[in-house]
């Protein structure tokens, strides 16, 4: 009656960067705009997934495979739904949301403007691009944080022993 549909996809993830891994995905279609947004469903297990990742500084490791440089780049994913750290030069801010696996970060970063010289501004451009387009995240055995896009970009964390929790 409100012109939207509402439908529920369970089945294994296409992409090779998962692994071949399964899980449901919810759709809703608007009818008048013609526009659908999808979402990974939350599991049980969910809940524990997102407490083990909020509210802990992290630190870059490598950015689509390229290992992070000497400039640190470093993440905290807030309970108050901001994404905040350092992004090689400039500090910046973003809103998310977590559900489940399901990682989305809304458009509109800010941050400062400070210049750097050019090596630490092209790993800045491409952490910025890389966190803008990411869309999962998972917490790997051995306590990395991986997040991940459709296209298979990839940025991997490490808690940064130097922050406090």
């Amino acid at each position: 009656r409100n012109g939207m549909d509402a439908r529920t996809v369970t089945g294994t993830y296409p992409q090779a960067h998962m692994n071949g891994q399964t899980g449901t995905m919810l759709c809703l279609y608007n009818r008048a705009t013609r526009r659908a947004e999808t979402a990974e469903m939350q599991s049980a297990a969910a809940p524990d997934a997102v407490a083990a990742i909020k509210d802990i500084w992290w630190r870059g490791t490598a950015i689509n495979g390229e290992t992070v440089g000497t400039s640190p780049v470093t993440l905290m994913l807030g309970s108050d739904g901001k994404a905040t750290g350092k992004s090689a030069c400039n500090n910046y801010s973003v809103n998310y949301m977590l559900t489940g696996t399901a990682l989305r970060i809304y458009p509109g970063m800010i941050g400062t403007r400070m210049a750097c010289p050019p090596p630490r501004m092209a790993q800045e451009t491409a952490f910025r691009e890389t966190l803008a387009a990411v869309s999962m995240a998972s917490l790997e055995t051995e306590g990395s944080l991986v997040l991940t896009g459709p296209s298979g970009q990839t940025l991997r964390f490490e808690r940064d022993p130097t922050r406090s929790q």
